[in-house]
């Protein structure tokens, strides 16, 4: 017998989008950090030498700016998406909550934990730090 698709509450999927949205529409808001100008930089000479930091940030942050332009919202659309992701993941711990008789009401209230925990700080300024929460 096959297993339905398990579909989390609307609300849930809503919180993922509004993360999103703010970290995009806040992009702008400030410069670039130095370490985002570093990276950028040292993904244009890619290496793993580099004793600060693995080479995918770098490799990530200047593909970024080498589709989109040098702009601090072209920095930081990588990892607006990847805190976006690393929020829709709590949809399985919603999933987990309604499996253990959780109410509707605990499935969106993890979601918003989520939402407004460290996780949503992380993904304002493209560092090391939000690859290694998704992952």
């Amino acid at each position: 017998m096959a297993h339905p698709i398990p579909c989390p509450p609307w609300p849930v999927v809503l919180v993922a989008g509004l993360v999103l949205t703010l970290l995009l529409t806040l992009s702008a808001a400030y410069g670039l950090h130095g370490d985002e100008m570093y990276y950028v930089v040292a993904g244009r000479h890619p290496a793993f030498g580099y004793v600060d930091q693995p080479p995918l940030t770098p490799l990530l942050s200047a593909a970024s700016v080498g589709l989109l332009g040098v702009s601090p919202t072209a920095v930081r659309v990588l990892p607006a998406l990847e805190t976006t992701l690393v929020v829709v993941l709590v949809v399985l711990v919603a999933l987990i909550a309604r499996d253990l008789g959780g109410s509707r009401r605990a499935q969106i209230l993890a979601a918003v934990t989520a939402a407004v925990s460290g996780y949503l700080a992380a993904g304002h300024l493209d560092t090391t730090t939000t690859a290694d929460l998704l992952a």
